[in-house]
């Protein structure tokens, strides 16, 4: 049975392991929903390497949580 992220909103920055296409289509099949840009129904920032110090910032400011790759990928149990 597959891990359910309950519609939260996902914006993906910095080098994944995965293109960010797959990372989108990834978090949408475990019921989540992948935004390109950080907005006030952001739930999550998932940071690769050298993610961006701007949305880094912003997700700070509004309160975002922020997790690594690795930390998505155990919330979906891959």
């Amino acid at each position: 049975m597959s891990t359910d992220l309950e519609k939260a909103n996902f914006v993906f920055v910095g080098k994944m392991e995965m293109t960010k296409d797959e990372m989108f289509i990834l978090c949408e099949k475990y019921n989540g929903n992948s935004q390109k840009n950080i907005t006030k129904a952001t739930n999550y920032l998932v940071i690769g390497k050298n993610p961006s110090e701007i949305k880094m910032a912003k997700a700070k400011e509004n309160g975002i949580k922020i997790i690594t790759e690795q930390e998505f990928f155990e919330m979906i149990g891959e």
